[in-house]
């Protein structure tokens, strides 16, 4: 018998796992974590996601910007297996996966 999820429930497994994988992929640890699920496009949130240490950088815009590449890229590595971790609570496939940063 196939196991439907409630929204809420999907909910609150996503965000468990984008907090699992933020701290074990990414070394980082999100204050907030919030999903918005509608129709066909899943949308995560995940904020004041970088270290003191990282956060002390935001305010030169030259290691701003290199601490955003380094974070884009360590992202991209990860990419796969969180549309693979995605994929296995959501039960579908996932198109695509785009990392959107605040400026």
């Amino acid at each position: 018998m196939h196991n439907i999820k409630t929204k809420s429930k999907l909910e609150n497994e996503l965000k468990k796992m984008i907090h699992k994988f933020l701290s074990e992929h990414l070394g980082e640890k999100a204050t907030s974590i919030s999903i918005a699920l509608k129709s066909e496009m899943l949308t995560i949130f995940a904020s004041k996601c970088l270290p003191p240490a990282e956060q002390n950088l935001t305010d030169k815009p030259m290691l701003f910007k290199l601490l955003q590449e380094v974070k884009t890229k360590q992202f991209d590595l990860q990419k796969s297996f969180l549309k693979a971790q995605i994929e296995k609570i959501m039960d579908c496939a996932v198109e695509n996966i785009e990392l959107l940063e605040k400026k």
